[in-house]
């Protein structure tokens, strides 16, 4: 990932994230291609619809591409719970075929209105193939650090690292989110820094 991505987007909305992107697959390729990026990822919202758009753009600009989606994410599903988001990348074949199979749980079994939630249990079952990023600030951990939950987002670190190795990715955003006149992305940015120099994580800016 890291090759094709060494200067690139690698969390992306296209116009298949409704309310928070906007722009065809194909003019976000493009885009990344005119700006000299190395790669393209996308990573809609709950959904994998650009998936073969993006691939056939990719191949019109000759452009090296990745398929991922950001998720709905909850440890167990449960509709009187709060969603996160969780940032994930298809490294290959397995990583695609299993990035899919749980979407189609997910609508299947643990669908709340729109949202389809990928869970622990499915996560066990099909992380081959498949990179996780610690994800924006609706992120599972940044949400535990926006909480003062430390010990929750720490534990929650050492689960997805376990689970996916070095397949795993600390996700940092360099701009402002101001809330009450507090950083939320700064004060996430540092803790994620923190934990990715404790347990050898190899960060990633989005």
């Amino acid at each position: 990932m890291t090759k094709i991505l060494r200067h690139g987007n690698c969390h992306d909305h296209t116009q298949n994230s409704l309310y928070d992107g906007f722009g065809s697959p194909d003019m976000h390729v493009k885009r990344a291609k005119d700006l000299g990026h190395t790669g393209y990822a996308i990573t809609d919202h709950g959904n994998i619809s650009g998936w073969v758009e993006t691939v056939l753009a990719g191949q019109k600009y000759d452009l090296p591409v990745m398929l991922g989606i950001e998720a709905y994410y909850q440890p167990h599903f449960d509709t009187k719970q709060e969603r996160y988001h969780m940032t994930m990348h298809a490294l290959d074949k397995t990583g695609y075929e299993n990035i899919a199979q749980m979407m189609t749980w997910a609508s299947k079994d643990c669908a709340d209105i729109r949202y389809p939630v990928f869970t622990n249990e499915m996560l066990k079952k099909h992380s081959e193939g498949v990179a996780v990023l610690s994800g924006c600030i609706q992120g599972y951990v940044p949400k535990m650090i926006q909480t003062g939950r430390l010990k929750v987002a720490n534990a929650a670190v050492q689960f997805f690292q376990q689970l996916f190795g070095d397949r795993y990715y600390a996700e940092v955003m360099p701009h402002p989110v101001i809330e009450d006149g507090d950083d939320l992305q700064y004060r996430v940015n540092s803790e994620i820094l923190n934990f990715a120099e404790k347990y050898n994580i190899l960060p990633i800016m989005t």
